[in-house]
């Protein structure tokens, strides 16, 4: 029953996603703004869960340590959400997944996201710097990716104490972060998959057009993968829910390569959009993905891969499915629905 309960989230959530996007003339359509909370500070993804919202943001910029984090609000009273916590833990964009073990209502297990380059893993660690004391994201040795948190979740009083316990290093680090929840509840070993978006535009410690090469990064479970400079691929993490401390990436099964069909180059260019965002600074191209979302019931999942809007199909076995792709403001089939050949016998389902 308690997975059931997922799908419908899953499911609203999505449903209300693509009737925005039908709407998107009218921003206000059918939405009554009913609280404001700012906090100065950029606010990146909410997750919800029962009655609370969580809403990661990060402080942008070039300060040694940020003041970045989790709001953690209560919105039994939707008019009035209270604000409970403020978990404080540096890295962009902190954008979270939620997931509740033991079915109390009340989230016991948070990921978060980073794709700032960190001088290691821990919450209060500073943002990588060379030796002059400046901003390097390159840096060869240090940290981005998925942090892993539980939480304690007393109703009297939920998530008094949070705690990191494992880290998960990803190449070009974690824009965004989806849950799967499809083999949570598996007998043998009940695990949640997280997706993982990401992208070299600026480089990282083992991302971007000559960063790729790096083998030496202390952090990274799969040194030389992937071979991309352009990174070319969704990462997997998974955590597996007797032991969340043992969370890892899926590599290289969970790799899951994307394309960009029609496209003129077969990558984004940042220079085509913004002059400014131009190398040295910056990196030259990508082909990746900045965010997906997920349809459970109907195994769809949506993609904003930068350069295109994607959907594709979740199957069960064998590959992925692109059934459409948009580009700019126009949308167009790619001919009938096709499969691409994928890293592993299965995509966003690897069992």
């Amino acid at each position: 029953m308690r997975f059931a309960f997922r799908l419908l989230i899953a499911v609203v959530v999505t449903l209300g996603l693509l009737a925005g996007t039908a709407s998107a003339q009218d921003q206000t359509n059918k939405m009554v703004p009913l609280f404001q909370s700012p906090n100065s500070r950029i606010n990146s993804d909410l997750a919800f869960w029962g009655n609370y919202a969580f809403q990661g943001y990060y402080e942008g910029g070039s300060a040694p340590v940020g003041d970045s984090g989790v709001r953690i609000f209560d919105i039994s009273t939707p008019a009035a959400p209270l604000e409970i916590k403020d978990f404080k833990c540096d890295g962009q964009q902190n954008d979270p997944i939620l997931w509740d073990g033991n079915g109390n209502g009340i989230p016991d297990l948070m990921l978060l996201a980073d794709d700032r380059t960190m001088e290691n893993p821990a919450c209060g660690a500073a943002r990588a710097t060379d030796a002059a004391g400046q901003r390097f994201d390159a840096k060869p040795s240090g940290w981005e990716g998925v942090r892993v948190f539980t939480m304690s979740d007393n109703p009297a009083n939920p998530f008094a104490n949070i705690q990191q316990v494992d880290t998960v290093y990803t190449d070009c680090g974690a824009h965004t972060i989806t849950l799967w929840p499809e083999f949570a509840d598996d007998a043998n070993n009940p695990r949640l998959l997280a997706y993982v978006s990401s992208y070299p535009l600026r480089p990282g410690p083992t991302c971007g057009d000559t960063e790729y090469l790096n083998t030496s990064n202390p952090y990274d479970e799969d040194p030389g993968s992937p071979n991309n400079p352009l990174h070319g691929v969704i990462q997997t993490v998974e955590v597996p829910l007797n032991d969340p401390a043992a969370s890892h990436e899926l590599t290289p099964a969970g790799q899951l390569p994307i394309s960009y069909p029609g496209d003129p180059d077969g990558q984004i260019d940042w220079s085509e959009r913004d002059p400014s965002l131009s190398p040295p600074a910056f990196e030259p191209g990508a082909v990746a993905c900045h965010d997906i979302v997920v349809d459970v019931k109907h195994r769809l999942a949506g993609g904003a891969c930068a350069e295109q809007g994607q959907v594709w199909r979740i199957g069960a076995r064998a590959a992925r499915r692109r059934r459409r792709t948009s580009r700019g403001r126009g949308t167009r089939a790619v001919g009938p629905t096709r499969r691409v050949a994928c890293s592993s016998p299965t995509w966003m389902g690897i069992s």
